[in-house]
């Protein structure tokens, strides 16, 4: 395959003896333009939604493509242009069909051309459905020609296609995929009424040495190509059974994802046996709770494993009601989430932040980190439990899930984020109060006005033995931040309560932040927030169309100023 450093000799040379003179932008390093320009030609990276751009350049999607910014870079001068050009495996990493179907058949062919003998990345994810109703025939006719040609020199191929498409477009796709892939790393195809069968030749001829991500179709449960595999995405009709022993084959396994189009956990396909894979990192499963539990029961998560469990709010099959968990198998279940809380907090150094939201009929829990241990670094979500009931939860499995929870090793959460439903359980029970004290290195609180009331409530009037003496709910706590502020909650009685219990106990709150919520504050509202005496000494922050103020409530002289835009807020 094509060497880009081989290729750049030339560019190098002509810049090496052409600095004199030249413009600034012509002065910059060959190594770190070929950085920058590779960098740009990430199709996996997002395409940031904050970036303007004109729409005469065509939907965002397209303008920002990878494909258009290398397009557009190699015109910039004749120096980027002689890398950009000579450099094939540039144009092998952007082969967007979401922009080449907007382009003439001329385009298309010198696009592939410019990629020379480089390896290709293929990416096409086409949702608009509105934008045609049936695949294009010229460019179908160009998707088929691209596979069957270049089917040897594919390294990423993602492509979903969600419109129907002709049978002998079909016929092109499966006679590519049958074929050997020896370059193959990551594959991901979503075809509408594309089915493959197991009487038909096996998916790469089991001959796909170099493949490790995968997402899609059926292939054969034995195919020695899983034994490589570090992320695989299972959604077609198929059963646990067969999950389970896929996942027996796949010892280097980091990333697993299970989505409800697999028929629902039998009793026959339960085992005792469990499945430990050593380096597993994320597990994403969508299904009912039973069928979540029982088969999330047959693996054993190694320390740090994150876990996206999201149960549907309605069924997704006709005429069959999603199962609700009984009184009896709650003992399971709090046994199968205590497991993967406590190995996911075992190694979550820096997991700061999490987020408990309780309704009548959902229990929602979030728990974010940072990539490092700066406060300005972007959070990132790194467990997430969404149960959904069609009836109103069950206290009692709120309460389980709460024991559950209150068990994990908590110290490294910094912010807590809590809502609860005033009629979604028993404030007072033992698992709430456990729950709430195991939050100690807690320094901000993110409340509902009902979570606030009842924390003040707790500690004030709760028994002498569900929070044993000395024992302070949130001692570190220091900022209290709301994120849904209805009008006149910030002069609310009972906020104003808890500020006052704060400062009586000798751990006052010092700051309140309303910068996040939607909260336009009138002039009556302001004065009396700064002139209450529970608000002595507490800096308040708000926010006044696009300008962030604060101001020290107490002060002799007001104060308020423009807070930084470049701070960064959860």
């Amino acid at each position: 395959m094509a060497n880009p450093r081989i290729q750049l000799t030339a560019v190098v040379n002509r810049q090496s003896s052409s600095v004199e003179g030249a413009t600034p932008i012509e002065k910059l390093n060959v190594d770190l333009l070929w950085h920058i320009f590779t960098m740009n030609a990430d199709m996996d990276a997002p395409i940031d939604s904050n970036i303007p751009y004109n729409a005469r350049s065509g939907t965002r999607r397209v303008a920002f493509s990878p494909l258009t910014v290398t397009w557009r870079s190699s015109q910039v001068c004749r120096f980027w242009r002689d890398i950009i050009l000579g450099s094939p495996s540039l144009w092998g990493r952007v082969v967007d069909l979401g922009v080449l179907k907007y382009m003439d058949e001329e385009w298309r062919e010198e696009m592939l051309c410019r990629t020379g003998t480089a390896f290709l990345c293929i990416k096409f994810l086409d949702c608009d459905e509105s934008a045609f109703t049936k695949f294009d025939v010229e460019f179908a006719a160009f998707l088929a020609s691209l596979l069957e040609n270049e089917w040897p020199r594919i390294n990423k191929l993602n492509i979903t296609i969600p419109v129907p498409i002709d049978d002998p477009v079909k016929d092109v796709i499966r006679r590519a995929t049958q074929r050997p892939a020896p370059h193959l790393q990551s594959f991901r195809l979503h075809c509408y009424s594309l089915n493959y069968s197991q009487r038909q030749p096996p998916l790469f001829s089991d001959d796909a040495p170099s493949l490790r991500e995968f997402h899609g179709i059926n292939f054969n449960l034995q195919s020695p190509w899983l034994r490589n595999i570090r992320i695989i995405e299972l959604s077609f009709p198929s059963t646990f059974s067969d999950v389970l022993s896929v996942l027996k084959q796949m010892p280097f396994l980091t990333t697993l994802v299970l989505h409800h189009d697999i028929p629902p956990l039998k009793n026959t396909e339960i085992s005792s046996a469990q499945i430990y894979l050593p380096h597993l990192a994320t597990i994403t499963i969508s299904h009912d709770i039973r069928t979540c539990v029982a088969f999330l029961n047959t693996l054993i998560p190694p320390p740090g494993c994150k876990l996206f469990l999201r149960t549907p709010r309605w069924s997704t099959r006709p005429l069959e009601p999603v199962p609700d968990i009984t009184h009896a198998e709650l003992p399971a279940v709090q046994t199968v989430l205590s497991r993967y809380l406590h190995a996911y907090f075992e190694a979550a150094k820096n997991s700061e932040q999490l987020s408990l939201d309780v309704t009548r009929t959902s229990l929602i829990l979030c728990v974010y980190s940072h990539s490092n241990h700066s406060s300005s670094s972007p959070s990132s979500q790194d467990f997430d439990i969404a149960i959904h009931s069609q009836e109103a939860q069950d206290a009692t499995f709120i309460s389980f899930f709460l024991r559950s929870l209150s068990h994990c090793r908590l110290t490294s959460i910094k912010m807590l984020d809590l809502s609860i439903h005033p009629c979604s359980l028993d404030p007072s029970c033992t698992s709430f109060i456990q729950f709430l004290l195991a939050f100690g290195a807690v320094e901000v609180l993110r409340p509902s006005l009902y979570a606030l009331q009842t924390i003040k409530n707790l500690q004030v009037h709760a028994p002498i033995k569900s929070i044993p003496p000395n024992n302070i709910l949130f001692p570190q706590l220091r900022t209290i931040r709301f994120r849904h502020v209805r009008e006149g909650i910030a002069t609310n009685d009972s906020v104003l309560a808890f500020l006052s219990w704060r400062r009586d106990i000798g751990l006052p709150i010092q700051v309140v932040d309303f910068i996040t919520s939607p909260w336009n504050p009138r002039p009556c509202d302001m004065r009396r927030l700064f002139s209450a005496a529970e608000m002595a000494g507490v800096m308040v922050w708000w926010k006044e169309g696009e300008m962030k103020r604060q101001f020290l409530c107490g002060s002799v002289k007001k104060r308020i100023k423009e807070k930084g835009k470049s701070e960064t807020r959860r």
